[in-house]
């Protein structure tokens, strides 16, 4: 087997070849453009361009795209190989164990480089938006996303856990809230929801997710775009996390459900007072009273405010 060292060697020297042939193919697609602008207008001619200006963009993505694989590559480790396998394997199943049953949310997954420039933007959006390209099958004003039903497929096509090879560092997932819930619906049929700011909308950004690896950058990038960096965690961090929030749910739940009523406390006062197994003095009776009287008090506001919140 070959060591780690030799593998990032080959590794990087594959990017440097490839780059050569991205340059090559950028000089191409200009020259092109450049040729269909000198041509006589045939009624073809806005057409053609279009066509040229786009392969530009194509080209450019992609030459960018290996700029950004040199910058994050780093030789792989073993370590981190096991966990991003893992995660690949157990986080979707982890995670529908530890997320509350009504808790919908929104999953985006992406490499870590662009990482940085969603965080930068402050949000997401359709690269369509964004660079001038679909990466993906989002469309104007639109972003890919999943849902708990369908996690698996942002776990194992868009998280870069292993697509890009291990020695680029594993991606991340954006989670956050639907809009509302017919967003939430339309997102289920179609993996598409709205392009999202979480400046505008610091709410819906519930976590961003990635190996320990990526903790430190990702907490640095969050704060120079102001978003708050509590809401990054590796993947184990966050089923955790999840897995917290449910039980202390279900004790206030629990609580709820033991503590009485209002009414079955006015219920209870008043036959205490209506008993004739034992007659309380003067000072006693008073203070139950004034007890009742308060609790009937506050019962009846909670009626009103039952029945003002139906109008």
């Amino acid at each position: 087997m070959m060591n780690s060292e030799e593998e990032y060697k080959k590794y990087t020297l594959n990017i440097l070849n490839y780059r050569k042939r991205l340059e090559e193919n950028l000089t191409r697609a200009n020259e092109k453009y450049l040729a269909a602008q000198a041509a006589p207008d045939e009624g073809k001619k806005e057409k053609k361009l279009a066509v040229a200006k786009n392969n530009i963009s194509s080209r450019q993505h992609a030459l960018e795209k290996n700029l950004l694989l040199e910058e994050f590559s780093r030789p792989a480790t073993q370590e981190d190989i096991s966990y991003r396998d893992r995660q690949s394997s157990e986080f979707t199943s982890n995670l529908n164990k530890a997320i509350p049953k009504d808790n919908d949310l929104f999953f985006h997954g992406c490499p870590i480089y662009a990482a940085r420039d969603i965080i930068k933007s402050g949000g997401l959006s359709s690269s369509v938006d964004r660079i001038g390209v679909s990466t993906s099958y989002d469309v104007e004003d639109q972003v890919s996303v999943t849902t708990k039903d369908s996690l698996d497929i942002t776990i194992g096509s868009y998280t870069g856990l292993n697509g890009e090879g291990y020695h680029l560092p594993a991606g991340c997932v954006f989670v956050f809230k639907p809009e509302n819930e017919e967003d939430l619906e339309n997102a289920k049929k179609s993996l598409l929801t709205s392009n999202t700011s979480f400046r505008d909308n610091p709410e819906r950004l519930i976590a961003i997710l990635s190996s320990k690896e990526n903790s430190e950058r990702l907490n640095e990038w969050c704060k120079n775009a102001e978003i708050d960096t509590s809401k990054v965690f590796d993947f184990d961090g966050f089923v955790k996390h999840l897995g917290n929030q449910r039980e202390s749910s279900q004790i206030k739940s629990n609580a709820d459900i033991m503590r009485p009523s209002l009414a079955d406390r006015i219920k209870t006062l008043r036959e205490r007072n209506l008993s004739g197994a034992k007659q309380p003095d003067k000072t006693q009776s008073a203070s139950e009273n004034v007890k009742i009287s308060s609790l009937s008090f506050d019962y009846i506001a909670y009626k009103k405010m039952q029945y003002n919140a139906k109008d």
